[in-house]
């Protein structure tokens, strides 16, 4: 748990099969900004024993992080209200960049953002986002998403603003240069 950090890295990390009783079952931090590349964030899970779960593998709240060159798969958010199963992004701007996520759930939502849910700013590029167990991703705020892959997802994008550009999406959806191969 990262609270009030600037400018912390993970590097090179594996997080596996942790338990949060909230939020961020692999990663959470709040009003921090930093840096996760090359990490493995797999099997985590966020589960309260009642209320809210946020981030099965990464719950990343006020701040602004970068994620990059990194894996977040088989993450899981467990409630009535679980939103972001593989990773939960609220409020500031975040990057994602050159990762795979893969096979997250929200278990127990009406539409929680089984990949990513989006509460703030989020920039994906070159991303595959692939096999989750609902939506690849959700949210309520804006993202752009470019030269990415959306495939094997119950739906691709869903309640999400934002911008697709070049992106292979198995359930088309509105884009400039986006395409279903």
């Amino acid at each position: 748990q990262l609270l009030d950090c600037s400018g912390f890295t993970f590097r090179g990390c594996t997080m596996y099969s942790n338990i949060a009783n909230a939020h961020g079952g692999g990663i959470y931090a709040a009003n921090s900004t930093g840096l996760i590349v090359n990490c493995h964030i797999q099997n985590n899970v966020a589960s309260p024993s009642a209320g809210e779960a946020y981030g099965g593998g990464i719950h990343l709240t006020n701040g602004s992080w970068v994620i990059r060159d990194s894996l977040v798969y088989y993450n899981k958010a467990v409630s009535a209200n679980a939103r972001g199963g593989g990773a939960y992004f609220h409020n500031n701007s975040h990057a994602l960049t050159n990762c795979l996520v893969l096979q997250n759930d929200a278990l127990g939502a009406a539409g929680g953002g089984d990949g990513l849910w989006v509460g703030g700013s989020l920039e994906v590029q070159n991303c595959s986002i692939v096999g989750n167990k609902g939506q690849g991703v959700r949210g309520t705020a804006t993202s752009t998403i470019r030269d990415s892959i959306f495939w094997g997802n119950v739906d691709d994008l869903a309640n999400a603003n934002g911008t697709l550009l070049y992106c292979d999406l198995q359930n088309p959806e509105a884009g400039t240069g986006c395409f279903s191969a």
